[in-house]
C-alpha cells in the first residue's frame, strides 16, 4: 500500500478570527471548514433548536398532496407506500404508515421489493400487484425519481403516483402526480417535513406527534450517511434523544439483544449497531422483517423479530467475510479502479464488499456479480468524484442505474460485461490521474501540545453528533517522542511533547521501527477515556511518520 498524503486544510483568513474573538481559534477553524462562517449559521449549529424543523415547507407539490391525500381519506380509497429495502427506506416506510394511520387511512399496503428477485425502484410486476389490490394512490419513499416508464405504466393503471426522493435526478423528471425531491435530506427526511406540513391540518398537538417520528427520521438521516448539517443536524440531534426515549417495542427488544445502553445512544450505535441489524434483512432475507419489528406492537412479536434479524445479521456477516475473500483475490493495484465480479454473489452484499474494498484500497470499487443473464453490481467512492458520472458514460449498456455521488447500484445484461468493464476502465484512466488516485489523508488543524486539555475536549463536545459532513477532527501533532510502546494487536503508547505526556492507542496500525526514543509525526482524533472513574485525555491514532528533524 502506498503511503498516504497528508493533506493539512487551509486557515479562514485573519478576519475570520477577528469576527469570533472569544472562540478558541481551533474551534473556528473546524466551524470554517464546515462552511459555518456567520453568527447565525454557527449558533444554529451549536443550538440545534427542535423549532427549527418547523419552518414552512416551500413546495408547491405539498398543496397538491394534501389535496390529493384529504380526497383519498374521504374517499377510503386504498392507498400503498412502496418503499426501499435499506434503512432510510424502511423507516420512511414506516413514518408514513404511521402518518396515515394517525389520519385515519385505514385502508394502506406497503410494498419492499425483494432486492434479489426485483432489484430497486418500481418494477412492472409490483404495480400490477397494487393495481389488482386496488391501490389509487401511491407514495414512493426512497425510490421513483428515475422510474420514468413505471411511473407512466401507473399512470396508465390509474394510480397516482407521488414520489420521496433524494437520490441524483435527471435533468428531466418522471411524469408523476407529485415530487418532492431533496438531495440535501435522506428520504426519511422528506418523509418527516410532508409529516409536519400535513399533521399541522388534522392535529391540535401536531407538535407533540411529530416528535415521536424522530426516532425513525434519525435511523434514516443516519444510517443514509447525509451531512449532518442544517436540518440532517436537528433530526440526527433531538431523534437521538427520542431513540434513547423510543416506545416501540420492536427497537427495545433489538436493544436488549444488542445489548444497547438506551442512555448512550449515539451515531455510532446506529451506523454500526443498530443500522446493520435493520439493513441485514434486506440484504440476505426480505426487508419486510425490519419494517415489521419498527412497526411491533406486541411484545412477545417484537422480541421473536429481534432475534430473527440477530440470526440474519450473522448470517450476513460470513457471506461478507466470505465474498470480500474471493474479492481480495482479483485485486489489480494496477488500475485506477477496482472492478471485480463473482459468479452467483449475493446481491445483498455487493454493496458492502465495494465499500470495504474502496476504503483499503482508497480507489473506487465497482463490484458485480454475474447470474444466469445479467449482471448487478454496486460501487463505492471515496474519492472527490461523482461515481454515478461514471455510469452515465455507460449509460448505453445499462439496464438500470442510480445512485448518489458516492454510491450507485446498476444491472446491465451478462453478455455486455466485458465491454462494460473496458469503459469503465477507459473513462478512469481519462478522469483519474495518479495525483487524483494517490491515498490522502485530510487533516483538520496542526497542534501544538499544550492545545490538548480537557478545555478543547468540552468544546468538541459541542459539535456531536459526528456524522457525513461533519466528520470527527483529525489532528497533527508533529515532532513526538515515543516514551513506552506496547506493541500487540492494538498498538499502546506513552508520547511526550514540551514536557507533557499523552497516551495513545491505535487500532490497525502500521507498527514497524517504532521504539521508544524514535520521534514520530501524528495523525489522531481526541477521545476521553474513562477508566475506574478516572477521566483521560486519549489520542485515538489515525496514521504517523517518522519525524524528519
Amino acid at each position: 500500500m502506498k503511503e498516504k498524503i497528508w493533506k493539512i486544510k487551509k486557515n479562514p483568513p485573519k478576519n475570520f478570527f477577528k469576527k469570533f474573538p472569544s472562540l478558541n481559534p481551533i474551534i473556528l477553524k473546524l466551524l470554517y471548514h464546515r462552511g459555518l462562517k456567520d453568527q447565525k449559521s454557527i449558533k444554529d449549529f451549536f443550538e440545534p433548536k427542535y423549532e427549527n424543523l418547523f419552518k414552512k415547507l416551500k413546495d408547491p407539490e405539498v398543496e397538491k398532496i394534501k389535496k390529493r391525500l384529504k380526497k383519498a381519506i374521504e374517499s377510503k380509497e386504498k392507498i400503498g407506500i412502496w418503499g426501499d429495502y435499506d434503512v432510510d427506506g424502511i423507516s420512511s416506510v414506516a413514518l408514513l404508515w404511521e402518518l396515515l394511520s394517525k389520519l385515519n387511512a385505514l385502508d394502506i399496503e406497503i410494498y419492499i421489493p425483494d432486492r434479489i428477485k426485483e432489484g430497486y425502484g418500481l418494477n412492472k410486476e409490483g404495480l400490477k400487484k397494487l393495481k389488482e389490490k386496488g391501490v389509487k394512490l401511491l407514495f414512493t419513499v426512497d425510490c421513483g425519481i428515475s422510474n420514468f416508464q413505471e411511473i407512466e405504466l401507473a399512470n396508465k393503471a390509474g394510480i397516482d403516483v407521488i414520489i420521496l426522493d433524494h437520490h441524483q435526478r435527471k435533468k428531466s423528471l418522471p411524469n408523476a402526480y407529485a415530487i418532492l425531491h431533496n438531495e440535501k435530506l435522506a428520504a426519511v427526511g422528506i418523509g418527516l417535513k410532508l409529516a409536519q406540513a400535513i399533521l399541522k391540518d388534522y392535529l391540535p398537538n401536531w407538535e407533540e406527534e411529530l416528535k415521536w417520528f424522530l426516532d425513525l427520521a434519525a435511523l434514516g438521516t443516519i444510517a443514509d450517511l447525509v451531512p449532518l448539517l442544517g436540518e440532517n443536524r436537528i433530526i440526527a440531534k433531538w431523534g437521538l434523544l427520542v431513540l434513547s426515549k423510543t416506545k416501540r417495542k420492536g427497537l427495545l427488544a433489538l436493544y436488549d439483544l444488542a445489548k444497547v445502553n438506551k442512555n448512550k445512544i449515539n451515531n455510532f450505535t446506529v451506523s454500526f449497531i443498530i443500522g446493520p441489524r435493520l439493513n441485514a434483512t434486506g440484504r440476505v432475507s426480505h426487508a419486510k422483517k425490519a419494517l415489521q419489528l419498527l412497526l411491533a406492537k406486541d411484545q412477545e412479536r417484537a422480541f421473536y423479530l429481534a432475534k430473527e434479524l440477530e440470526e440474519i445479521n450473522r448470517k450476513r456477516q460470513n457471506l461478507t467475510e466470505k465474498i470480500l475473500k474471493e474479492a481480495i483475490e482479483q485485486v489489480n493495484l494496477e488500475n485506477p479502479i477496482l472492478v471485480i465480479t463473482g459468479k452467483n454473489w449475493e446481491r445483498g452484499i455487493l454493496g458492502l464488499v465495494a465499500s470495504k474494498l474502496a476504503e483499503k484500497y482508497m480507489k473506487p470499487c465497482f463490484a458485480i456479480g454475474i447470474y444466469e443473464k445479467e449482471a448487478v453490481g454496486s460501487c463505492r467512492s471515496n474519492l472527490k468524484l461523482n461515481i454515478v458520472e461514471f455510469l452515465t458514460h455507460c449509460e448505453p449498456l445499462l439496464i438500470k442505474f442510480g445512485g448518489h455521488r458516492k454510491a450507485a447500484g446498476f444491472t446491465l445484461a451478462q453478455k455486455d460485461l466485458d465491454l462494460f468493464k473496458e469503459k469503465l476502465l477507459e473513462i478512469a484512466r481519462a478522469k483519474l490521474d495518479k495525483e487524483s488516485l494517490q491515498p490522502r489523508l485530510e487533516i483538520d488543524v496542526e497542534l501544538q501540545a499544550s492545545d490538548i486539555n480537557f478545555d478543547l475536549l468540552k468544546d468538541l463536545k459541542k459539535f456531536e453528533p459526528w456524522g457525513e459532513g461533519n466528520s470527527k477532527p483529525l489532528f497533527l501533532l508533529k515532532n513526538v517522542e515515543i516514551k513506552e510502546i506496547k506493541n500487540s494487536e492494538i498498538l499502546k503508547m506513552k508520547l511526550k511533547k514540551e514536557n507533557l505526556l499523552f497516551n495513545a492507542i491505535g487500532f490497525d496500525i502500521k507498527k514497524e521501527g517504532l521504539k521508544p526514543g524514535e520521534k514520530i509525526d501524528l495523525v489522531f482524533s481526541l477521545e476521553e477515556d474513562n477508566w475506574l472513574g478516572f477521566k483521560n485525555i486519549l489520542l485515538k491514532i489515525i496514521d504517523w511518520k517518522f519525524s524528519k528533524f
